[in-house]
């Protein structure tokens, strides 16, 4: 069959296929075909094996289906939907417009669960329920709390996935969809990590990233109260320190975690008893903060801001806690990406840490009162994550690993030179990059700061998709590959959703071709995609 023949069919797929799954969504007879207990076989043999339960996994996983594909989608957690399923409910949606396509779906079935309301604010467990419902109408085969050990790479293509369990998972195309992209290490396949290559592509200029002290104390400290902030994780303390010779470069991804918090059916919040050891220090830097400016501290119906937190209303009862001016965002240790198996440990000691802190602020009597009145009544979501503490089961890693792709998309694409011949999809969201160093120095708080800018609507390439060296059936659909500063834009969920929809047809088109990925025709990627109704251009 011609090449031709073969679009025509595909596409023909994507539309009468669009319609009835869109109805299987929202059925609730189909089976849950998500393997929660079972062992998975020693090999399994698939067309497509997605990596990453995230939102752009999920979305990837079901287009692909939908085009013929036997897929199977691994996730690294517990749940589907990743951040979306674990406390991100007030969705960073800009321009709504934007959103097509199959993600477009997802967000119809959230505003259908609310019976009309709002479409993109949404709770964690209804997020997932709708998640898991595309993917078994999908018939797309779902493995949860599994992470691969082991690549086998042959004659530049990779063939299985090792898991944990020594299982293999095998397939003729790959997708990473993970928030770390570990697929790129285990493949060596290349590519960047936190600010190491901040300055290499000219997109700094006028961004004024600069090192500069947060909060400066001025009283005098107590041997208590200094040992206690000396102590206070996610931090450097260094002993010596000369902002002159910090390098920017040496900066980390951020984390932090997404509360689902209520005032009705709610867990209190709990003051761990690892954590009294930083009350001394809080109280001082509460103080200090509070005596600070507060930039951005406008609150709406929609959001409640204080000095540490944006609180984003969801629906009924709940809001999504999220950190503001970067208290409880965290730089990632580097032994999160060298060793994996440190992981497990520091997420939960940064949950408990925002938890301890929330805990601190409603009780402690010295705390300012506009602080304390804003969480006043509040605690856990008691009906979300019941089996783990009422807290998420994953955090919201802001970046991970970032690929060196056949295109490096930069700031100025998000700005400026916003058309692409090879557009998948459009974006836009402001150029907001979270701090990478935390150092504190004698009683000075310093951290990394970039100049919060706009961007326009700008065209997404498929190319940012493409390793540029590496395997010739690999695609990247979270840890793209862009510039640190664009990242700062492009990291939001819808834009990795549109991301999935595209690398998964173009999975697709690379079996039924029998092409690398990089050899597919883009001309019939676009074709599929507008035949889904995902817009390419504003």
């Amino acid at each position: 069959m011609n090449k031709s023949k073969i679009a025509s069919k595909l596409i023909a797929a994507a539309l009468s296929l669009t319609f009835v799954t869109t109805f299987a969504v929202s059925a609730s007879a189909k089976p849950d075909s998500i393997n929660e207990t079972k062992v998975p076989p020693a090999t399994s043999n698939h067309d497509l094996v997605v990596y990453g339960g995230s939102p752009a996994g999920v979305i990837a996983a079901v287009a692909a289906s939908r085009l013929g594909l036997k897929v199977v989608l691994l996730s690294q957690s517990p749940t589907v939907g990743g951040t979306i399923s674990n406390g991100l409910g007030a969705t960073d949606v800009l321009v709504p417009s934007n959103v097509s396509g199959i993600p477009l779906e997802f967000f119809a079935q959230v505003k259908s669960a609310y019976k009309n309301q709002d479409a993109w604010r949404v709770t964690p467990k209804v997020a997932e329920k709708i998640f898991r419902k595309m993917l078994t109408a999908a018939n797309v085969d779902v493995w949860l709390n599994v992470s691969a050990t082991q690549a086998s790479v042959v004659s530049g293509k990779i063939t299985c996935l090792t898991i944990q369990s020594a299982s293999k998972f095998c397939a003729k195309q790959f997708i990473d969809a993970s928030y770390p992209a570990d697929l790129l290490p285990l493949t060596k396949t290349k590519f960047k990590l936190g600010k190491e290559d901040l300055f290499d592509y000219g997109d700094d200029k006028g961004m004024e990233i600069v090192m500069q002290s947060r909060i400066n104390i001025t009283k005098t400290l107590n041997a208590q109260e200094t040992a206690s902030i000396d102590s206070l994780p996610f931090m450097e303390h260094p002993k010596t320190f000369d902002i002159s010779k910090v390098k920017l470069t040496d900066g980390m991804p951020n984390f932090t975690y997404r509360f689902c918090i209520s005032k009705e059916k709610k867990r209190p919040f709990k003051l761990d008893s690892k954590d009294l050891g930083y009350i001394p220090a809080w109280k001082v830097l509460v103080e200090a903060f509070t005596r600070a400016p507060c930039v951005g501290c406008r609150s709406t119906d929609l959001h409640t801001v204080t000095k540490f937190w944006r609180i984003g209303k969801v629906h009924g009862s709940k809001w999504d806690l999220n950190s503001l001016n970067s208290f409880t965002n965290f730089p990632l240790p580097r032994s999160y990406f060298s060793d994996s198996s440190t992981r497990a440990e520091t997420n939960a000691g940064a949950a408990r840490y925002i938890e301890s802190f929330l805990a601190f602020l409603q009780s402690d009597p010295d705390v300012h009162p506009l602080e304390k009145n804003a969480i006043a009544g509040f605690g856990m979501c008691a009906d979300e994550f019941t089996d783990n503490n009422n807290v998420p089961y994953e955090p919201y890693i802001r970046e991970g690993r970032r690929l060196v792709g056949k295109y490096v998309m930069l700031a100025t694409d998000q700005k400026t030179n916003i058309r692409k011949p090879d557009t998948i999809g459009i974006g836009m969201y402001h150029i907001d990059n979270k701090l990478s160093r935390r150092i504190h120095f004698k009683n000075s708080f310093y951290r990394d700061y970039t100049t919060f800018q706009q961007s326009k609507i700008y065209e997404i390439p498929y190319s940012i998709t493409v390793p540029k060296t590496g395997p010739s059936n690999l695609l990247v659909a979270v840890g793209v590959s862009t510039s640190p500063l664009a990242y700062g834009s492009i990291r939001m969920e819808p834009h990795y959703m549109l991301i999935g929809q595209a690398t998964g047809v173009a999975a697709s088109m690379a079996v039924k071709n029998n092409r690398k990925v990089g050899e597919i025709s883009v001309s019939e990627l676009q074709g599929i995609l507008k035949a889904w109704g995902q817009k390419l251009s504003n």
